[in-house]
């Protein structure tokens, strides 16, 4: 009878979940196709079609091989936030972060996000919220950096009003972001009141998920270790930078790499903007944007925005594939992942 009830239980939940997903889905794809329609209006097809025909392919093909090279870099970064944990193998951290880019690129909700906490809690004995915390880590340095650069793209390049109020939004997100994780790291005791107000089967539950994040939040080595990250994270999109500044030659731009900062902080801040796997449309649109402010074609804008977005999330669905095989797990245990992810946290 108990089982039954369990059983039952699972079910619902797996409903509710998948109602849930479904409905971020829906609302993702219109956003994207909102999106696709401003970056797409007033648009010459045949001259977009010209600009597509006219790119150097050669180039086109190192930039996505320099593309792929980044990720040998992020889970180096993960690798070194993960270190107060537990040393893991680099091999399995490499192999979980294509996993969940891959799975950003075919799911919805950047839910590849949770699959690369998932997975890498199951192949190293990690406390899944623990991991949880280290991605939480990787993402506030990624904004620290991108405001870093969105600082110095300011004075360098009048940036249109629309990011200029993007980039105070995500400044307070990083301040906000840095008081919650200083109060969870250092005054933990200011949580437990409110977890302890649930009803004693949750509360219990809540307070070793809420432990095992807090272990998960800690820098290594101090002050070394967050320099460390950082000098890690302005590494990482700076090279990214350097792979857009790439592409500029296929198209036969003549622009200066600060070009590329400038988009590549656009472009960061649109994806932030929920839309469907991918970020299929507000990536087309801040791209062009930002392209037709250095006096580029809106058509050409347009045809850099599809070729550098097919770079960045193509290629690497081959990789995550190429990972899964790595690691013996199944695309189906992936979605069983996105279902199911932190009912059982071990």
């Amino acid at each position: 009878m108990r089982d039954n009830i369990i059983t039952e239980s699972s079910r619902k939940m797996k409903m509710r979940n998948n109602s849930k997903q479904g409905l971020k889905l829906i609302i993702g794809i219109i956003i994207s196709v909102l999106f696709l329609y401003l970056a797409f209006k007033k648009i010459n097809l045949s001259a977009l079609v010209s600009s597509l025909c006219s790119v150097r392919i050669s180039l086109v093909l190192i930039a996505t091989l320099a593309n792929l090279g980044s990720y040998f870099i992020i889970g180096w970064r993960w690798q070194w936030i993960l270190k107060p944990l537990k040393s893991v193998k680099y091999s399995l951290v490499y192999h979980s972060t294509t996993v969940g880019f891959m799975s950003n690129s075919l799911l919805p909700a950047r839910i590849g996000e949770l699959i690369k906490t998932f997975l890498l809690g199951e192949v190293s004995g990690i406390a899944k919220s623990s991991v949880l915390a280290t991605v939480v880590i990787e993402r506030m340095f990624d904004i620290i950096i991108l405001v870093f650069f969105f600082i110095i793209v300011n004075f360098l390049f009048p940036l249109p009003l629309i990011l200029k109020k993007a980039g105070l939004i995500v400044g307070l997100v990083i301040f906000i972001l840095f008081f919650l994780l200083f109060l969870i790291r250092f005054k933990p005791d200011f949580f437990y009141p409110f977890l302890k107000r649930f009803p004693e089967k949750y509360s219990s539950r809540f307070i070793n998920w809420f432990d095992a994040f807090k272990r998960g939040i800690s820098i290594p080595h101090g002050w070394k270790g967050f320099l460390v990250i950082f000098l890690q994270t302005v590494l990482i999109r700076g090279y990214l930078a350097a792979v857009l500044y790439l592409l500029f030659f296929a198209f036969g731009f003549h622009l200066p790499f600060y070009a590329a900062l400038v988009l590549l902080v656009a472009v960061s801040f649109g994806v932030m903007i929920p839309s469907s796997p991918s970020f299929v449309g507000t990536y087309h649109f801040f791209s062009s944007e930002v392209l037709s402010l250095f006096n580029v074609s809106r058509e050409v804008a347009l045809s850099y925005s599809v070729v550098a977005h097919f770079i960045s999330f193509i290629p690497v669905i081959l990789l995550g594939l190429f990972s899964l095989l790595w690691l013996r797990i199944s695309f189906h245990r992936i979605l069983s992942f996105s279902r199911g992810i932190y009912v059982n946290d071990k």
